[in-house]
């Protein structure tokens, strides 16, 4: 985190810690209403009056009121990952460079990120200064976010294309391990663009369709980030809590009220009576399936987690600091990652490619069994892998997909240390 963002920090944790209180002081609320619904429909279950209309009443009551009390919770749950978002944005900040010490040509052809390591201390003077400074963001970025349209429904291509363009604009830089450079990539000034469009915009976009909810992973699950489980423990116990007086109140109406096929009701206007209250109590269960079951992961991993407000308030930071002469220096696994398949995409096609996979697989095999280090030795060395095996990692590469294969995770060390060598990277370990 840079220094001038520190007063911000803690005056953003503050706030989150507020917020987790009064979800607390809610759910507390929850749990005394429905003790208190069980208590009445108790009672008047015991009494001489047993009204089955008055207990119906009771338990949708009790229903409506702890969703309406969760519809708050759900709106604070929110609330709490648009804090942590920005307090996550703001850690990842790890350095920046003044943007009135670069030339005009380093501005314009974005040198800067290729050279950030040595662009960064180029005046002293300056960065002193600017830490010096107490700069407070947190309301313009969240109103610009609330007027771009970025929460919109329907989040399509249009508003990537959007975003895609205002990052191309603004000025900022993803910081590598030591032993990698920007400059690996060809295109590496347009690699963070592809990164937003092909990452963290679809993995934290709104899901629109019922086949998106169930198939929630669109990239390989190294990338998803997820975030502050309580939301899903605490939904989860409340839902079960609906569930329960749901079936209370079906029990109820349906021991008491099952004559549907009497006409000479229909006009009676006491019959509609549990009939609509039935239809209200059914209303509230499934509004709890689409409004909070189905969409409890894009508050843990999707649109709206902290990883995702993180992303969404990006670009919106980026441009602020830009305007006071900052290009700030992020830090990012998922970018790392995207980085290093990028990398191994590039290579993937030379004509020799395959062959030296081939050969670092024959002597990784051969090196692990003469150390013995497995309780069974590896097969005898390989003179090809076969077309469709090979075609089915690149797919698994450049779609960013997990490797779960025991066979194409062993292409894929062995594709990481050639990629490795032919840019002079030490091989410790394979990523």
């Amino acid at each position: 985190m840079l220094k001038f963002s520190e007063k911000e920090y803690d005056r953003l944790k503050k706030e989150s810690s507020e917020i987790r209180l009064y979800i607390t002081r809610l759910i507390g609320f929850i749990i005394t209403i429905a003790g208190l619904s069980s208590y009445f429909i108790e009672s008047i279950m015991k009494s001489n009056n047993d009204d089955p209309l008055r207990e119906m009443l009771v338990v949708f009551i009790s229903m409506l009121v702890i969703t309406y009390l969760f519809v708050i919770i759900w709106y604070k749950f929110k609330s709490h990952n648009r804090f942590n978002g920005y307090i996550q944005l703001l850690m990842q900040e790890v350095d920046f460079i003044c943007l009135n010490k670069l030339t005009e040509k380093e501005k314009n052809n974005k040198s800067y990120i290729a050279n950030y390591k040595k662009l960064v201390n180029r005046s002293k003077k300056t960065r002193e200064l600017i830490n010096k400074n107490n700069l407070s963001t947190w309301e313009f970025v969240m109103s610009r976010l609330n007027s771009s349209g970025k929460l919109k429904k329907n989040k399509n291509d249009k508003e990537k294309e959007k975003v895609a363009k205002s990052l191309k604009k603004a000025k900022y830089v993803f910081q590598l391990p030591d032993d990698y450079e920007h400059s690996f990539i060809c295109d590496c000034e347009n690699l963070d663009i592809k990164f937003s469009n092909e990452l963290a915009f679809d993995q934290y976009g709104k899901r629109k369709s019922f086949k998106e909810y169930t198939n929630k992973d669109k990239i390989d699950k190294r990338y998803v980030v997820n975030g502050w489980f309580y939301p899903k423990i605490i939904t989860w116990i409340a839902f079960i809590t609906i569930i329960l007086f749901y079936l209370i109140f079906l029990f109820i109406h349906f021991s008491n009220y099952n004559d549907f096929a009497s006409w000479e009701n229909l006009s009676d206007f006491n019959y509609w009576i549990p009939v609509i209250i039935l239809f209200g109590a059914s209303f509230i269960f499934l509004y709890w399936i689409y409004y909070f079951i189905l969409k409890i992961d894009d508050i843990i991993s999707g649109a709206f987690s902290i990883e995702g407000y993180c992303w969404r308030f990006f670009i919106f930071r980026v441009q602020l600091l830009n305007s006071k002469g900052i290009i700030p220096i992020y830090f990012s696994r998922a970018f790392i990652r995207f980085f290093k398949s990028k990398l191994i995409i590039q290579h993937l096609e030379e004509p020799k490619m395959l062959n030296d996979v081939i050969k670092v697989i024959n002597s990784r095999r051969k090196e692990a069994n003469k150390k013995k280090e497995n309780e069974k030795e590896f097969k005898d060395k390989i003179e090809t892998i076969e077309t469709d095996v090979w075609k089915r990692y690149k797919e698994h590469i450049k779609g960013l997909k997990q490797i779960e294969n025991e066979f194409l995770r062993e292409i894929h060390d062995a594709v990481n240390i050639v990629v490795k060598s032919k840019h002079e990277i030490p091989i410790e370990e394979v990523d």
